[in-house]
């Protein structure tokens, strides 16, 4: 059975994992943004550090929706995918652009050390259903060559 010929689709299965992905992960990394900024304790403003904190995970969000898109592309899924993808990627740099901005104002108290982009990257990476995406391209990748090679050659 051949998965890519032309015309043909990934499995089900792969679209599946990288709707759920993309789905969970663009309404997760602008929830996880926002919360960094809006949630502080006894009093207290975010400041440059909480704002580049918080483009680390904007800036883990602008991976996982590449990743998706071009997942998308492999795996020839729907358009609505492919749409999602990249539209997500744009809300992510447009995320990542106005919170990185914000570092750089005089207004905010200096950064804490322990708050960085760093902080921000690793604790975007944290959050399991993005993965999702990953596992549908690597299946993307194993069944975007089953064609046996006599139906490669006659669709040249």
């Amino acid at each position: 059975m051949t998965t890519n010929a032309p015309g043909r689709t990934a499995p089900a299965w792969v679209t599946v994992l990288l709707a759920l992905g993309l789905v969970s992960t663009t309404l997760t990394i602008p929830v996880l943004g926002w919360l960094w900024l809006e949630l502080q304790f006894f009093g207290e403003v975010a400041d440059q550090g909480d704002y580049l904190t918080a483009a680390g995970v904007a800036l883990v969000g602008i991976g996982w929706h590449v990743l998706a898109g071009i997942t998308a592309w492999v795996s020839r899924a729907p358009v609505w995918l492919h749409v999602w993808s990249w539209v997500g990627a744009a809300l992510m740099v447009l995320l990542f652009v106005t919170w990185n901005a914000r570092t750089t104002d005089p207004a905010l108290g200096s950064a804490v050390p322990s708050d960085s982009m760093v902080t921000g990257i690793m604790i975007a990476m944290a959050v399991p259903w993005c993965y999702l995406i990953l596992a549908a391209f690597a299946g993307a990748l194993a069944t975007s060559g089953d064609q046996p090679v006599s139906e490669v050659a006659v669709g040249r």
